[in-house]
């Protein structure tokens, strides 16, 4: 009679005889029920704490940050960049003024672009005398005393002092 086996219904679920011991060991350390039951936890994707408004989230080296559409900014893209303005829920460009600011500057008011313009000059281009000032060749002087001094009409025609408001048009003279 062959000797007697402490795990008797384990050998009889493992269909194992009596001449293999070895087996039932192989068969504990190989099992699936016996598996570590806290395995490796897979890495955590740096990308899941970070969300990025209007860009993708990218992971360099454990290191998580945002690559923004065109126009935004910011480490998580809520802000406009540089050259950009917020309007309607984007960041449009800037466009700057629509025509040149002939003796001005084009600068930003509020989110909108306008001439700022030299002193002595006025109109959206910065393109005509502003009040109180005349032209004087190129340029706009403050009205004086006299505005024909010097003159300022074309040879052969007298320049003729005017009130200002007058609805004669030339604002300070005319040319007769």
């Amino acid at each position: 009679m062959p000797p007697t086996h402490p795990l008797p219904s384990l050998r009889a679920w493992l269909g194992l005889g009596y001449h293999r011991p070895w087996a039932l060991a192989l068969s504990l350390l190989t099992c699936s029920a016996c598996a570590d039951p806290h395995p490796e936890a897979p890495p955590e994707d740096p990308c899941a704490a970070l969300a990025c408004y209007r860009g993708v989230c990218t992971a360099t080296a454990g290191a998580a940050r945002c690559l923004c559409e065109r126009g935004w900014a910011g480490a998580t893209c809520r802000d406009c960049a540089e050259g950009h303005v917020a309007r309607d829920g984007a960041c449009v460009a800037v466009v700057p003024c629509a025509g040149p600011c002939t003796n001005g500057l084009c600068v930003l008011s509020g989110d909108l672009p306008r001439c700022l313009c030299d002193a002595g000059w006025a109109g959206a281009a910065c393109d005509r005398c502003a009040p109180g000032y005349r032209a004087d060749g190129a340029g706009c002087v403050p009205l004086g005393e006299d505005p024909c001094a010097p003159d300022p009409c074309p040879t052969g025609r007298t320049c003729v002092p005017v009130a200002i408001g007058s609805g004669s048009g030339a604002g300070d003279y005319r040319c007769d």
